[in-house]
């Protein structure tokens, strides 16, 4: 049994693992099984030339595992022959492998297949649908340009009834002015007494280019109402959706306001009531943001109205709050005990006397002081 399974080993494929496991080498000169399913080239025969050195190593391991399992009596019995894979060339060296061997090479075979037929029909399938995708686009697109065309159409057919009948106006005009040329009220009077049937035939005529030029004159003012109702109706509907952007424009601002305010207060939740009011007059004196302005900034600007802007103007305030408190605060000097011995100031002269003198420069003053016993 080992040298006939020796002898299968160079023919005895096994399904090639993910892309991601690693592969062994072999210096087998057998280039593998072919699969006569995919179409010859140079990667692919590189590729089954992997595959045959890999599955050479797998049949090999295989092979150890089964002679160091141990036999168990109460094992299930396994079927004594598997179908050789297509892929494998010699049958018969299938055939005398070990039931159990076949049973996981049959069963690695079959993922091979499977996984290599997922890797076929997934190009084809993305192929699918961008082909489904494009002809849908172009069937829209179709589609829209049909309309348009339809509406052109309708529309020279509406205007073209208009030029025919003004172009018919237009020559019955010539017809009637070369016919009855040099005819006046006098002379029309004149023929409806003489030649009566001629001023008939003048009647008819004359009535045919008014009822024409009353047919120009209906279809010109339906167009032009058509196309002004169209006009409105249009105007109403991009109005109506103006209206309905800037509606919803507005709900999403209050949205986004409302939110970055309840994490502004959340923050600094012990700020007090008056620290809005306080933060907009810091603005406005300090800063020299126009009142306009920054109303306009606190409703329409995201940036502005941010949590992050809100804490910086926050601690800006606190900041320039701080500044002007330090700034008025005017500690009161308090007088230096006295030496033992030493007296009170003399002549009324105190500590304020004697900074005074200091501050302003009269050192006469500060040194008479300083002798008279005076102290700061």
């Amino acid at each position: 049994m080992s040298n006939e399974l020796a002898s299968g080993t160079a023919d005895a494929p096994v399904a090639a693992p993910p892309p991601s496991a690693p592969t062994s080498n072999s210096s087998s000169s057998d280039p593998g099984p072919v699969d006569l399913d995919q179409p010859s080239s140079g990667k692919v025969q590189a590729e089954r030339a992997r595959d045959a050195d890999q599955r050479e190593s797998e049949v090999r391991e295989l092979l150890q595992r089964v002679r160091e399992r141990p036999e168990r009596p109460d094992a299930e019995p396994v079927a004594e022959h598997f179908e050789a894979p297509k892929s494998w060339r010699n049958k018969e060296a299938f055939a005398r492998l070990d039931p159990e061997l076949q049973r996981e090479i049959a069963e690695n075979e079959a993922n091979r297949e499977r996984y290599h037929a997922h890797r076929t029909r997934e190009p084809a399938e993305i192929e699918r649908q961008i082909t489904e995708r494009v002809q849908r686009q172009y069937a829209e697109q179709m589609q829209a340009i049909e309309q348009q065309r339809a509406a052109a159409d309708q529309l020279f057919k509406m205007h073209g009834n208009e030029i025919q009948l003004f172009a018919g106006l237009q020559q019955g005009v010539q017809a009637f002015n070369q016919k009855y040329a040099g005819l006046t009220k006098e002379s029309f009077a004149q023929i409806q007494q003489t030649q009566p049937e001629l001023a008939a035939q003048i009647v008819h005529d004359h009535g045919v280019l008014q009822t024409a030029q009353a047919q120009l004159k209906e279809l010109v003012e339906r167009r032009v109402h058509r196309e002004s109702v169209a006009a409105q109706q249009q105007q109403a509907e991009h109005q109506a959706k103006m209206g309905q952007a800037i509606q919803q424009q507005q709900e999403a601002w209050k949205q986004y306001a409302d939110a970055q305010d309840k994490a502004f207060s959340a923050k600094f939740a012990n700020d007090g009531a008056d620290m809005g009011d306080r933060a907009a007059r810091f603005m406005t004196d300090v800063i020299g943001v126009p009142q306009e302005r920054l109303v306009e900034l606190w409703n329409s600007n995201p940036l502005f109205r941010a949590t992050e802007t809100q804490t910086l103007i926050r601690y800006a305030l606190r900041a320039y709050e701080m500044e002007q408190a330090a700034k008025n605060a005017r500690p009161v000097a308090q007088p230096k005990p006295l030496m033992p011995g030493q007296g009170a100031p003399a002549n009324g002269a105190g500590p304020g006397d004697l900074a005074a003198a200091a501050e302003s420069g009269r050192m006469a003053d500060y040194i008479a002081m300083r002798n008279k016993g005076a102290v700061r």
